[in-house]
């Protein structure tokens, strides 16, 4: 009688062991679904985040590129500014100095265009003036011979000629060039006289 009751407790023990450890298995296998569940997000998770580097490493490089294509162009652009900053320096003077020699060459020119001027105005002058030493010598001869009414002939009288001449010439007289080409014109018309009153005597 007592071996059929501890064989009942021990039945009955052993069922609850059983149906513990099935319940321990139960709560188990939850924790086991409950962690490849988070296994499986963190996959996910970790996967994505791969691919997100992926994309981020990608336009990293491509913007590292960009940036140094941004520094090279703005360090060209920096030395071509240099260089024409320095041309352009260069050149303002090239042309400063340039436009100041030509307007030294104009200044010079006009005053040129005044000498010929000049020249040109004491040469009209001469040319009434001056004539060949025949013709002086001619007329010098002529003006002792009276004409056909008995009056001496009438000719031009050098030395007030000479002296319109010499004064035109004085008015230029500020200019170096002028005044020696009256002077030479001056020596010229003197010896024309000696010549003409040479001629006279003879």
């Amino acid at each position: 009688m007592s071996n059929c009751q501890d064989l009942k407790v021990n039945i009955d023990l052993i069922v609850k062991c059983i149906e513990e450890l099935k319940l321990q298995r139960s709560e188990l296998s939850l924790l086991i679904e409950k962690q490849l569940k988070e296994k499986n997000c963190l996959e996910a998770e970790i996967e994505r985040i791969t691919y997100k580097l992926g994309l981020l490493s990608k336009n990293l490089c491509q913007r590292i590129a960009t940036k140094e294509e941004y520094d090279k162009t703005i360090k060209d652009a920096e030395e071509m500014y240099n260089h024409l900053t320095a041309s352009s320096s260069a050149l303002l003077q090239n042309v400063t100095k340039n436009s100041t020699q030509l307007q030294e060459a104009m200044d010079k020119k006009v005053g040129s265009d005044s000498i010929i001027n000049v020249f040109e105005e004491v040469m009209k002058t001469s040319d009434m003036v001056i004539q060949s030493p025949t013709k002086l010598a001619t007329d010098a001869h002529l003006s002792e011979i009276p004409n056909v009414s008995g009056h001496p002939r009438n000719v031009p009288e050098i030395t007030t000629q000479n002296q319109l001449v010499v004064e035109s010439t004085e008015n230029t007289s500020d200019l170096d060039d002028d005044f020696d080409f009256a002077l030479a014109l001056r020596k010229e018309n003197e010896a024309l006289n000696e010549a003409k009153e040479s001629d006279a005597d003879t």
